[in-house]
């Protein structure tokens, strides 16, 4: 989930952000614009997607391990009151809503967790995808100093290229 997250967000962010930012001549302003746009994107396309799969697996997860405790799910329908107090002495019980709880409790700082490493990623991908762009500005920048010569270098067909 999280790598479908990365790579939605960074082709919309390269997308958006080369278009917005053609004509900037800083580096430092397109990159980042492009690591704000790609960290909100991915974050939240991340959580979005995750958070009822996550809440499902931490639910399934967690009463396994308690099973392999010897915490049983739901105490059995007995009858008599001695009956179910013998069992409870006897067994452990975890109730559903106590699962639930520790799963609530905790989702948020799984989230997090995973918006963290998407958002991560996601600038990883994106600097990746504008290194040319950086190196042309970077280039442009010991060519040239004066910002007028930067706007109208840029929208000339006079452009020097990285290698």
């Amino acid at each position: 989930m999280v790598e479908r997250s990365v790579t939605i967000a960074s082709i919309s962010s390269r997308e958006l952000v080369a278009k917005d930012f053609a004509t900037e001549p800083s580096e430092e302003r397109m990159r980042k614009a492009a690591h704000l746009m790609v960290q909100y994107l991915a974050g939240n396309l991340a959580l979005v997607t995750c958070k009822e799969p996550l809440r499902s697996n931490m639910v399934a997860h967690l009463r396994h391990l308690l099973n392999e405790q010897g915490y049983t799910e739901v105490s059995p329908p007995l009858t008599s009151l001695f009956r179910r107090l013998n069992f409870l002495l006897f067994q452990q019980v975890v109730s559903e809503h106590a699962v639930m709880l520790i799963v609530t409790d905790n989702i948020d700082v799984a989230c997090a967790t995973i918006e963290k490493a998407a958002m991560e990623r996601a600038v990883a991908e994106v600097d990746d995808a504008f290194s040319i762009a950086y190196a042309d500005r970077r280039l442009h920048c010991e060519v040239c100093h004066n910002t007028i010569q930067c706007i109208n270098w840029y929208n000339s067909d006079q452009c020097p290229t990285a290698t």
